[in-house]
């Protein structure tokens, strides 16, 4: 088995730590720094995507988008007869 050393920063080992903690409750089983290297290089081999940077920012002109409707509602949460009604017939 060959090995190599790889020089982490503390927050790139605290990145790689919770991939680990990620990756082992996604499999069921305890894994390596060097195992979870590997099954992360390959999933970003698999879809070079991976490594396209996040858009941070999601640029959306609603007021001009046809299907974009800001009259529409939700309540979240334990619903009942009366306010069922409220929001189906506004009473």
């Amino acid at each position: 088995m060959d090995a190599t050393t790889v020089r982490l920063t503390t927050r790139q080992k605290a990145r790689l730590e919770g991939a680990r903690k990620t990756l082992e409750r996604r499999l069921g089983k305890r894994l390596t720094r060097g195992q979870a290297v590997e099954i992360l290089s390959v999933a970003a081999a698999r879809n070079p995507a991976f490594l396209d940077p996040p858009g941070d920012v999601l640029d959306l002109d609603l007021e001009d988008d046809p299907f974009f409707n800001g009259t529409l509602r939700f309540k979240m949460g334990k619903t009942d007869a009366r306010s069922l009604d409220e929001d189906l017939y506004g009473a």
